[in-house]
C-alpha cells in the first residue's frame, strides 16, 4: 500500500483538488504477460493514490491471470475479474457495469495492459479536471517500443478548455487539432467524469473500432472539455503485419461510419468533421487493401461533397472518395498503375545513382 503524503495547499489551486476524488482505472487484459508487470507497476507508483483498478482478465491463456492475482494480493486497490474471451470492448463494459453499480467513483480512466503511465498521470489529470470542471480531460502521450526507444509525435498545443464541436475535431485529429499530440479518439489518454459516461458502453462488435464512437457519445453528454499538454501516457508500439493493419483499417471504417450518424445529432459541422475522417479511411482502404473492398460509399457522398465545399475535407481526399464511390474498379486500377510507375521510376533513379558512383 502506498501511503498518502500530505503537503501544504498552494494558494493558486482550489482546495477542492485536495478532496481527492475517487478514480476507477479500467484495464482489459488478454495475453499481455510480457508487459503486464511494467503496466501495473506504473499504476502502483502513481502519486495520486485514491484509485481502484478494475482489471478484467478476458480469458487469457498465458500467465496474465496469475500476474493479476499476484498484484491483487499485494494491494487491495487492484481488483481482478474474469470472463470468457469477448474482446477489449466487452471487458471494458464489464468493468463499467461494476463501477456504476458501486456508485462512488467520480472519475474513470482507461489503461491498456501493454502500455504504461507516468507517476503523475492521475494527479495531473484529476487536478486539471477539477480546476476546469471538465467532463473529459485529454493529455498528451509518447510512444515507446520494447527496445526502450521513445518518441513524441505531433504539435504540442497550449492548455485550454474547448466546446463540443472543437472536441469532435480533437477526437478525429481534424482542423484545429490536426497533427496534435494528444488528439485522437483513444480513451486511454483521457479522464472521464463518471457522470459524463454513465450508461455509455463500447460496441461489442469486434469488427468495429470502439474508442472513437465511445468518445463521441460522451461528447454529446459533456459541456466542458480540457486539453492538458503533458505527455503522461506511454503507448507501446509493436510491428504490425499487413493483414492486421488491413483489418484495423476495416474496423476504423466501420466505426467511423457509426460516428457519422452519432455526430449528426450534435451538429452539421460535427457530422462533416466525422465524415472527413471516414473519407480518409475509405480512400486508404481502397488504395491499400489486398483486394477490392466490397463497400458502398454512396450513403456518405453528399455529406463528403458538402464538407469539401466548406474546406473541412481536403480536395485531394474528396476527389478520390468520389472516384472510388462512383467507379471503384477503375479507380483502384488507376492507383495501382500509379504505384507501379512510381516503383519503376524509383528503381531507375537508384540504378542511375549506382552507375554514377561506379563512374566516379
Amino acid at each position: 500500500m502506498i501511503q498518502d503524503i500530505t503537503t501544504p495547499i498552494p494558494q493558486h489551486i482550489p482546495p477542492i483538488v485536495y478532496k481527492k476524488p475517487k478514480v476507477a482505472i479500467v484495464i482489459p487484459v488478454y495475453n499481455t504477460a510480457p508487459h503486464l508487470h511494467e503496466c501495473l507497476d506504473s499504476i502502483l507508483t502513481q502519486t495520486y493514490t485514491n484509485f481502484t483498478v478494475f482489471a478484467v482478465d478476458d480469458g487469457s491463456t498465458d500467465e496474465s491471470g496469475a500476474i493479476l492475482d499476484e498484484w491483487a494480493s499485494m494491494d487491495t486497490r487492484f481488483v481482478v475479474f474474469r470472463q470468457k474471451n469477448g474482446g477489449p470492448s466487452v471487458a471494458r463494459n464489464a468493468a463499467l457495469d461494476l463501477i456504476e453499480r458501486d456508485g462512488t467513483f467520480e472519475y474513470i480512466a482507461f489503461v491498456d495492459s501493454d502500455d504504461k503511465v507516468l507517476p503523475e498521470f492521475l494527479a495531473h489529470l484529476v487536478q486539471n479536471a477539477v480546476q476546469t470542471q471538465a467532463d473529459i480531460t485529454a493529455c498528451g502521450f509518447f510512444k515507446f517500443n520494447d527496445e526502450g526507444r521513445t518518441k513524441i509525435e505531433g504539435v504540442i498545443q497550449t492548455a485550454r478548455t474547448i466546446d463540443q464541436e472543437e472536441f469532435v475535431e480533437l477526437i478525429f485529429s481534424r482542423l484545429r487539432w490536426d497533427k496534435t499530440c494528444g488528439a485522437g479518439g483513444m480513451v486511454w489518454e483521457k479522464l472521464f467524469a463518471a457522470s459524463s459516461i454513465k450508461s455509455i458502453r463500447f460496441p461489442s462488435n469486434r469488427d468495429v473500432l470502439e474508442d472513437e464512437i465511445f468518445c463521441l457519445q460522451a461528447a454529446l453528454r459533456g459541456q466542458i472539455f480540457s486539453y492538458l499538454p503533458e505527455m503522461l501516457y506511454g503507448y507501446r508500439q509493436r510491428p504490425e503485419s499487413s493483414i492486421r493493419s488491413e483489418r484495423f483499417a476495416w474496423q476504423m471504417f466501420k466505426g467511423r461510419a457509426l460516428c457519422v450518424d452519432v455526430a449528426k445529432s450534435l451538429s452539421d459541422r460535427s457530422a462533416m468533421v466525422a465524415v472527413s475522417a471516414l473519407a480518409d479511411t475509405a480512400v486508404n482502404l481502397f488504395i491499400d487493401a489486398q483486394s477490392l473492398p466490397v463497400v458502398d460509399l454512396k450513403p456518405y457522398k453528399s455529406l463528403v461533397l458538402e464538407a469539401a465545399e466548406k474546406g473541412i475535407i481536403r480536395s485531394k481526399v474528396s476527389k478520390r472518395y468520389i472516384l472510388f464511390c462512383d467507379h471503384p474498379s477503375r479507380a483502384r486500377f488507376f492507383h495501382f498503375k500509379r504505384k507501379v510507375i512510381k516503383a519503376i521510376r524509383f528503381w531507375k533513379d537508384e540504378s542511375k545513382e549506382k552507375s554514377i558512383k561506379l563512374t566516379d
